[in-house]
């Protein structure tokens, strides 16, 4: 237990008070989304972490450093399923996590009865892996920074998986290192997350629509060829933003309707940007607002598949190689199409075109 000072506990006392008020946002948002969970896990783990220097009791203690050490798992996994729109839970994401879980915790129990023989096992691999989770948390936040279209999603990233990882990334290193030796500074540890978590609660507070909101459905229109255009429309809040909103978005129909901009391999926002001669940040606005869609890429893939679609459903079409309507409709690989196809339609090309020839019309 580290010594009581006073801006120590008021520290800790109001990085629990932000902590909580984060898990008192939640309840808010039902139904609790994954990602949601994953946060809420990974608030009570940094939870077990404050508590512990007030604990004096070596069992309590025992206990919430065994929840402790899945803040970096849990930080991964939300991270992750946030950042990453087709993230799916796999079972190598429960088998990472429970290495830097359940060894430690092992380890500590064979502390218990003078068994030191398998340390390296117990603590230095579970550590190591604790990095590794970490800096796959970071690349996630990097990789999809592009073609998010939730502005404020963005900012998340930079204050969660920007700050919070390396600060994580860096206490881990000074754990093992300069605090074992410098009590004075281990008291430091704990005012770092005073400013996390107001700044991801203020985040929250004020956009948790925005950040927490569930994925684009305009996608099933869009590939299907069900209606004229993808996706929901929004109302803007005032005649100007109705008339600009209006504006970027005819545009933004007209290049992908008519001119068919989205079988350009590797189409990015900024050159879809300058080809309607709209700032890349109203575009976002345009397709996110007015469209519907939070990922970019969902997006372009929304055009692609229901082109696909069709030409797979088109008698005429019957000895087009499906690999060659992927590329033409401007998917990089087959197995990239074959992926976003099968997410919206439920099955493979292949099985989609004999269903739809078979019925004489696209399904």
């Amino acid at each position: 237990m580290i010594e009581a000072d006073p801006w120590l506990l008021l520290s800790i006392s109001f990085a629990l008070s932000q902590l909580l008020l984060g898990l008192m946002l939640l309840p808010s948002l039902r139904p609790l989304t994954q990602e949601q969970r994953f946060y809420a896990a990974f608030l009570v783990a940094v939870g077990a972490y404050l508590l512990d220097p007030l604990v004096a009791d070596e069992g309590l203690s025992f206990v919430l450093q065994s929840i402790t050490v899945f803040v970096p798992g849990m930080f991964f996994l939300f991270s992750a399923s946030l950042f990453d729109d087709d993230f799916q839970l796999q079972p190598w994401h429960f088998f990472a996590v429970g290495l830097t879980v359940v060894p430690p915790f092992i380890g500590h129990i064979l502390h218990g009865f003078d068994v030191y023989g398998f340390d390296p096992l117990m603590f230095v691999v579970p550590q190591l892996l604790e990095f590794l989770l970490l800096g796959l948390a970071l690349v996630v936040a990097v990789r999809f920074w592009s073609p998010d279209l939730v502005a404020r999603r963005r900012q998340l990233r930079v204050w969660f998986s920007g700050f919070t990882g390396l600060y994580i990334l860096t206490l881990i290193l000074l754990r093992e290192t300069v605090l074992q030796q410098h009590e004075s500074l281990a008291a430091l540890q704990f005012l770092p997350p005073c400013g996390l978590l107001f700044a991801t609660n203020m985040l929250l507070l004020r956009y948790r629509r925005d950040i927490w909101g569930a994925p684009a459905t305009g996608t099933d229109a869009a590939a299907t060829g069900e209606g004229e255009q993808p996706g929901p429309t929004a109302s803007p809040a005032s005649d100007a933003a109705t008339a600009v909103a209006d504006e970027d978005l005819q545009r933004v129909r007209e290049l992908m309707e008519e001119a068919r901009v989205y079988r350009e391999m590797g189409l990015t926002l900024a050159d879809l940007g300058r080809q309607a001669g709209i700032p890349v940040y109203r575009l976002r606005e345009a397709i996110n607002g007015g469209l519907g869609y939070r990922n970019f890429n969902d997006f372009l893939n929304s055009y692609r598949v229901r082109e696909a679609a069709e030409r797979l459903g088109d008698e005429a079409q019957r000895d087009t190689q499906v690999l060659v309507i992927a590329l033409e409709a401007g998917f990089r690989s087959l197995s990239t199409f074959n992926k976003a196809f099968r997410t919206v339609h439920d099955r493979t090309p292949t099985e989609y075109r004999r269903d739809a020839l078979e019925k004489g019309s696209p399904q």
